[in-house]
C-alpha cells in the first residue's frame, strides 16, 4: 500500500486501520499507488457485494412475513392516547419538581439553595456559593464569574457588604 499522509484517517476508520496494517505486514504487497487504488476498489466492491446480500436477506424476509400473513399488531387509538397522555404528565411533573444543582449545570443558570446561588457562569468552571443578594447585581455577577479562587471570591464579597451595609 502507498503511504497514506492523513494519519488521522488511519485513527478515524478503523476499518482502514486494519486493513493497511494487514496490507503492511504482507510480503506480496507491494507500496505503489497503482496498487493501492486496486485494493481500495477491490474493498470497495467487497462493501457493495455484502450490502446486496443483506439487502437480498432483507427483501426475503420482508416476503416471507408477507406471505405468512402474519398480521400487522391493531393500534388501539385510545389506549395509544392515554399513554401519550401519561408522557406528557410525567414531563411535567419532573418539570415541576424542585431543580438540583446537576440539572441545573447544563442549563448554565444559577441554581438557588436557601438565600445563596451556586453560580455555573464562571469563566473557569468553578461552582462557588455566593449570596444571591451580591450575585444578582450585574457588577458583582461579572467579578464573581471571573473569580479563579474561594479567596477572591470572598474579596469581591467583603466588597459587596462593605458598600452595600443594611443598616
Amino acid at each position: 500500500m502507498a503511504f497514506i499522509r492523513d494519519l488521522e484517517a488511519k485513527v478515524k476508520y478503523p476499518e482502514l486501520r486494519v486493513m493497511l496494517d494487514s496490507e503492511w505486514n504482507r510480503e506480496d504487497g507491494h507500496p505503489d499507488f497503482v496498487y493501492s487504488r486496486k485494493r481500495f476498489e477491490e474493498i470497495e466492491m467487497e462493501e457493495k457485494k455484502r450490502n446486496e446480500l443483506i439487502k437480498q436477506a432483507l427483501d426475503r424476509m420482508n416476503r416471507y412475513y408477507a406471505e405468512a400473513g402474519i398480521p400487522e399488531k391493531p393500534i388501539d387509538v385510545e389506549a395509544d392516547r392515554k399513554k401519550r397522555i401519561k408522557m406528557l404528565q410525567k414531563e411535567e411533573e419532573e418539570l415541576d419538581k424542585p431543580q438540583t444543582a446537576n440539572s441545573r449545570k447544563t442549563m448554565n443558570l444559577p441554581f438557588r439553595v436557601g438565600d445563596t446561588t451556586i453560580t455555573y457562569e464562571n469563566k473557569y468552571h468553578h461552582h462557588f456559593r455566593v449570596p444571591t443578594e451580591a450575585y444578582s447585581i450585574e457588577k458583582y455577577r461579572q467579578k464573581l464569574n471571573n473569580a479563579r479562587t474561594l479567596n477572591e471570591v470572598e474579596r469581591i464579597l467583603h466588597d459587596y457588604y462593605k458598600h452595600h451595609r443594611k443598616l
